[in-house]
């Protein structure tokens, strides 16, 4: 996939377009375009602005046909993002190695925009930050949209002043607190089907630090990378929580316990070395899921205030003027 993707990629700067990182943007028939791997195809984003609340299903089963119409099969189309203002569509692109790409990419795109403007989906023509018109430039903000430079560069500072402020006045004491509520919440689904069903889900462990990072932050932990270190910690300590109440429980349903006495029991056999060695080697799988947990929620746990404002400052690197509404010459980026 990667030697394919560096061909491909090679291809569409031929065809003026330009790479950053994975993805490369340009221009296609009038439409803001991105191009991005994903397993073994590639996904081809086309910016829009429809009414996607009135019709959102006839759009794509209408622009299913039409792809079917113009490229004699079907094409997988989704809308990438669904933002009142942040609109794309997302074509699957599948390439054959016989077929140059370049022309592979030329025929596929011509059949998108073709069938965008037959479904009646002309090119998007308002600022995806603030919705006003005339945006006289291009930015890659998940995927390649129309927006003002003014309305970039103020989402840029307004980062920076948020980061700074959280700097100053965030506390890791009062994130703590929300992480420990953020773990107890996320634990909730875990906990009933762990007893319900008598099984546990893998997946369902990346609720826990996904819970925990989001109370750390709406009691206003300090973000940073100890934030990371904490929401870790936190979540680790989640299969032991589990474990006490699960074991609550069962103590409760199969020997009629009280909920005190249930606890209290509980809470002597955490206490003991022996019975505690035995709850540990019980809860290793508990410990892989919730480390893969982890993994599946890390980009969004690894959202501190330096990555935030790194992250508006590379889509600010792929501004470029909108030649719909101003030429290049009267840029200044």
């Amino acid at each position: 996939m990667m030697a394919k993707h560096a061909h491909l990629f090679t291809s569409l700067q031929e065809l003026g377009f330009e790479a950053a990182g994975s993805v490369c943007f340009g221009r296609w028939k009038g439409y803001a375009v991105s191009v991005r791997p994903d397993t073994n195809v590639f996904l081809v984003d086309f910016a829009v602005r429809p009414p996607l609340g009135d019709r959102p299903k006839e759009l794509l089963n209408s622009l299913t046909a039409a792809m079917k119409s113009r490229t004699g099969k079907r094409v997988a189309v989704s809308n990438a993002q669904g933002q009142e203002r942040n609109i794309a569509f997302s074509f699957v692109l599948k390439l054959k190695g016989k077929t140059p790409y370049s022309e592979q990419f030329t025929a596929f795109a011509d059949a998108c925009a073709d069938s965008l403007r037959a479904c009646g989906l002309p090119p998007a023509g308002t600022c995806a930050v603030c919705g006003g018109g005339t945006p006289e430039s291009l930015c890659f903000i998940g995927s390649y949209q129309p927006v003002h430079s003014a309305c970039m560069r103020s989402t840029l500072e307004k980062t920076r002043e948020k980061a700074e402020e959280n700097q100053t006045n965030g506390s890791y004491l009062t994130g703590f607190v929300g992480a420990l509520l953020g773990m107890l919440l996320g634990l909730i689904p875990n906990i009933l089907i762990a007893v319900l069903n008598d099984t546990i889900y893998a997946l369902l462990f990346a609720l826990v630090p996904l819970a925990a990072m989001w109370c750390y932050r709406k009691f206003n932990g300090k973000m940073n990378k100890a934030s990371i270190v904490i929401i870790i910690v936190v979540s680790l300590l989640g299969v032991f929580v589990m474990q006490y109440v699960s074991l609550a429980i069962y103590l409760m349903q199969e020997y009629g316990a009280a909920l005190g006495e249930a606890l209290a029991f509980t809470a002597e056999l955490f206490a003991d070395g022996e019975s505690l060695g035995a709850i540990l080697s019980d809860s290793v799988m508990h410990f892989v899921f919730m480390a893969l947990g982890i993994l599946f929620a890390w980009r969004y746990l690894n959202q501190t205030n330096s990555s935030s404002v790194a992250g508006v400052e590379a889509q600010l690197s792929t501004l470029r003027p909108n030649p719909d509404f101003a030429p290049e010459s009267e840029h200044d980026f």
